[in-house]
């Protein structure tokens, strides 16, 4: 279960730390590709480096949230999608609803703010 959340709630500005890096940097240039977008053009609308797109996309390099949604939105695809891998350990982690509740319960404001947001933008 903490895996997701420590990735949507890092304290430490807001970065996405504990995900897979390797899978989501491979889903982000999958469906970079499958969109027919070049690495710059990519970058240039993220309003990030090309060298920073590359790594991440490479696993090399994690996303501020602010960044996670930039790229889902100019790929045109949900969070969910591009976390898949981590989304999956939450799902197979959080076995009731009271389990989620108490875990949501020991969330600083700053976190709870950014996990708000995070599900606001899948629409859950």
């Amino acid at each position: 279960m903490r895996k997701i959340f420590l990735m949507i709630c890092s304290k430490s500005g807001g970065f996405v730390e504990s995900m897979n890096l390797k899978a989501f940097g491979k889903r982000v240039k999958e469906v970079r590709q499958a969109r027919c977008m070049t690495g710059d053009a990519m970058a240039e609308k993220c309003d990030i480096t090309p060298t920073f797109l590359r790594q991440i996309e490479s696993g090399v390099k994690g996303v501020s949230v602010d960044n996670l949604i930039n790229i889902c939105n100019v790929l045109n695809v949900s969070p969910d999608y591009l976390l898949h891998e981590d989304l999956y350990t939450l799902q197979t982690s959080v076995e009731t609803k009271e389990d989620f509740i108490q875990f949501v319960r020991k969330l600083d404001e700053r976190s709870f703010r950014l996990f708000l947001n995070i599900i606001k933008a899948i629409q859950i």
